[in-house]
């Protein structure tokens, strides 16, 4: 597929590993000098190998959001290795599950500062490059949870819907300069990292979310996931998750069951 983005320059943050990853290998096949922004340096360095390796241009900076300038360091290094940045994904971690009431107000300052203001300040950082040269893509992930909030994550469902409304008001204040900003919803991605942790969806371990490739690191996804049987694929998904739950968390399991309004669909 060719994208017309060849010769383009994009700074990813998050960009070592994950859905970071995944934009940083698809932006390298069409061409584009990706600039990858991570805290370990370790996994940027092997994923700057891995894409070079392939043929692709790729440069990587350890910054952490939380630290500002650490990340502003980054961002002006790849300007000046690979010159005007054309293409930005603001993409962060997510605070731990909780959920709202009685949070505290320095969780509150932490977290925003960790994963928030990171996506405002690089962005105006780089928005004026994108103004001079008339053309910019500004994408920012946030997640499913700001459209149906999920009770475990309550700080993340807050803070990522801030986001999802700077965005909507930056891409009016930007279109006229051929600047386009979206926001990027995803659910559960198959990681090693969300192989190990416990998400959970209705009470239950969530089984993770696959898409595309059928083949992921060895682990095939399974063909109704691949089916675009919405119905088949959500009683799939809750038998999968009600299998795991009694298997890996039989706590967890007993609690569901004895709730009043449990349904289970095995036994």
């Amino acid at each position: 597929m060719d994208l017309q983005l060849k010769e383009k320059t994009a700074l990813i943050l998050g960009g070592s590993k994950g859905l970071g990853r995944g934009v940083a290998d698809a932006l390298a096949a069409e061409g584009v000098a990706v600039a990858l922004v991570a805290r370990g340096q370790e996994a940027l360095d092997r994923a700057v190998s891995e894409i070079t390796s392939r043929g692709g241009k790729a440069v990587g900076f350890a910054a952490d959001l939380a630290n500002w300038p650490s990340v502003e360091d980054a961002a002006n290094a790849a300007r000046k290795q690979l010159g005007a940045i054309d293409i930005l994904l603001n993409n962060s971690g997510g605070p731990p599950p909780s959920g709202v009431a009685g949070v505290s107000a320095k969780v509150w300052e932490e977290q925003f500062h960790a994963m928030v203001l990171p996506f405002f300040r690089l962005t105006d950082l780089l928005l004026g490059d994108m103004r001079a040269r008339k053309w910019g893509r500004i994408l920012n992930v946030a997640s499913i949870s700001v459209v149906e909030p999920l009770a475990a994550i309550g700080v993340s469902n807050t803070l990522r819907s801030a986001i999802v409304g700077w965005a909507k008001t930056l891409a009016t204040e930007t279109a006229r300069d051929g600047i386009t900003v979206n926001t990027l919803l995803p659910g559960v991605i198959a990681t090693e990292e969300t192989l190990a942790e416990e998400s959970f969806e209705a009470g239950l371990l969530e089984y993770p979310h696959y898409t595309r490739p059928q083949l992921w690191r060895g682990r095939a996804v399974p063909e109704i996931l691949l089916s675009g049987n919405h119905a088949k694929i959500k009683a799939w998904r809750r038998a999968e998750a009600e299998a795991a739950t009694r298997t890996r968390r039989p706590d967890l399991w007993e609690r569901y069951r004895s709730r009043p309004a449990a349904r289970t669909t095995t036994h």
